[in-house]
């Protein structure tokens, strides 16, 4: 195997896997394949000269228990249909961890239907989904204008959007780039984007409901607002419901609506847990073995006490991304030693808006 980043020459080859497994419709694959493929952050895996395998990096930053700290989202990570379970999927994407280290890249995030494909590489469930619906309805709603997007509305969303966010952490600080992308993508799908107090609504038909691609809100209130406007654009188009997949800040076990979302791992756990903030009147030596890593040494205040903790690196990420504490199962030390570290990493609302 051969792993390299692609170049303009593989574009034909990736877009053809790509078909294969992921949306190939226009005119989303155009605008795809226009403005956000990036052969400079596509590896590629190949074998014998043919390409086998491929992922896409879409670096972010990250908000992360209060700092920004430097994401990359994972996307399209695909193999070739005719060489599948021969290796060359994982091969990438643990090649792909590899370059985001080099790259001082800290935390990875991906979305797959398949999560178990990515458990054995460290990955694991740190967002949740609520699957909410509601019928449509015809009702009066004031000030939500619609149409031509501009700078100051962007700026409004933007606004609204971290807001939205004030208590959580875990979602990706977006730019003005990544703002233009997401219209542009909402575009593809003919979605409407409309703004109201404190809220706004980017929504668009599937079938016979109002699919809602963003709901941004800055409280109870204007959260209400959108809920009823987006029950009045579906009853005035025609259609039975409004279906929202709306991001659930705390992890729960799986039930008939609540699933769960992205997956995350620690890239340089070593780089990222000396620079997290930690309670200002906790002191410990924490030494975390996590195979196959030689032990590192967490100095927090200072302490004279070395504390010995065994755990993996899902584990680690879970709790640093406040979706799991301590225990004694995933976590190897002494009782005391775990809620020392429960204190230190306690739980966090943790919510992400993004599909891409």
């Amino acid at each position: 195997m051969i792993f390299r980043y692609a170049t303009d020459n593989d574009t034909s080859v990736i877009k053809e896997l790509w078909r294969s497994e992921f949306e190939s419709w226009e005119p989303y694959f155009s605008w795809y394949f226009s403005r956000v493929y990036r052969p400079q952050l596509t590896l590629i895996c190949c074998d014998g000269g043919e390409i086998v395998a491929s992922t896409q990096i879409a670096p972010y930053l990250l908000n992360l228990r209060s700092i920004e700290v430097s994401a990359a989202y994972l996307v399209g990570v695909i193999s070739s249909p005719a060489r599948r379970g021969e290796g060359f999927g994982r091969a990438i994407v643990k090649h792909t961890l590899d370059q985001l280290k080099q790259m001082n890249i800290l935390v990875a995030l991906l979305y797959s239907d398949i999560p178990e494909f990515y458990l054995p590489m460290g990955f694991r469930h740190c967002y949740w989904q609520q699957h909410r619906h509601w019928p449509a309805k015809v009702g009066r709603t004031s000030n939500w204008r619609t149409g031509t997007i501009c700078a100051e509305d962007i700026y409004t969303m933007d606004k609204i959007y971290r807001q939205m966010h004030v208590g959580c952490h875990g979602q990706l600080l977006r730019d003005i780039n990544d703002w233009h992308k997401l219209l542009e993508e909402a575009a593809c799908d003919a979605a409407s984007i409309k703004i109201g107090d404190g809220s706004y609504l980017i929504c668009y038909r599937e079938g016979s409901s109002l699919r809602l691609r963003e709901l941004g809100y800055i409280n109870q209130t204007a959260l209400t607002s959108a809920k009823k406007e987006a029950a009045n654009i579906a009853a005035t188009q025609g259609l039975a419901t409004v279906i929202w997949n709306a991001p659930a800040d705390y992890p729960r076990k799986p039930t008939a609506n609540l699933h769960p979302f992205v997956m995350a791992r620690l890239v340089d756990y070593r780089q990222l847990l000396p620079v997290l903030p930690y309670p200002a009147d906790i002191t410990a030596n924490f030494t975390f073995a996590i195979d196959p890593d030689p032990p590192y040494l967490l100095n927090i205040g200072n302490s004279g006490t070395v504390l010995p903790v065994t755990t993996d690196i899902g584990s680690l990420t879970q709790l640093v991304f406040g979706a799991k504490t301590a225990d004694s199962e995933h976590f190897t030390s002494a009782p005391q030693t775990l809620s020392l570290l429960n204190q230190c990493f306690p739980p966090m609302r943790c919510r992400i808006n993004e599909y891409t």
